[in-house]
């Protein structure tokens, strides 16, 4: 079943994640670094062999116990995250040479923006034709 994820739904939980670290009883969060080998076809302890993927397409986390333990086994160092440590953010947009961006105004919403362009593409089209 298809499930429609509004932009009020997205912040929504935003929201509460950001809230979970700082209620009466929070939420612990750790963030931990890991992965000291490249992404490649491995043999567990029993000699199974485990489908890694690559570099650039790891695999799919499976939801069991055995995949959480392998997680951990790959980790270097984590980090307990506070309160402190969280904070809402603008999604990232890499800077590409020669592009020329759009200033940001809060009250357009992109579908909007994008007509605004079409009609943009029309009038220079028509005044193209004159």
């Amino acid at each position: 079943m298809a499930a429609i994820i509004t932009n009020k739904f997205r912040i929504n939980n935003a929201e509460q994640f950001v809230e979970s670290f700082s209620e009466a009883s929070p939420t612990t969060y750790y963030l931990f670094v890991g992965r000291s080998h490249s992404w490649a076809s491995d043999v567990d302890a029993q000699g199974n062999t485990i489908a890694e993927g690559t570099d650039a397409s790891p695999p799919t986390p499976n939801d069991d116990v055995a995949s959480e333990f392998y997680n951990y086994d790959d980790m270097l160092g984590a980090k307990l995250i506070a309160s402190t440590d969280v904070t809402h953010c603008i999604p990232r947009r890499n800077w590409t040479t020669g592009t020329t961006y759009d200033k940001y105004e809060h009250n357009i919403s992109s579908s909007l923006a994008l007509t605004l362009f079409t009609k943009l593409l029309i009038m220079m089209a028509l005044q193209l034709q004159q």
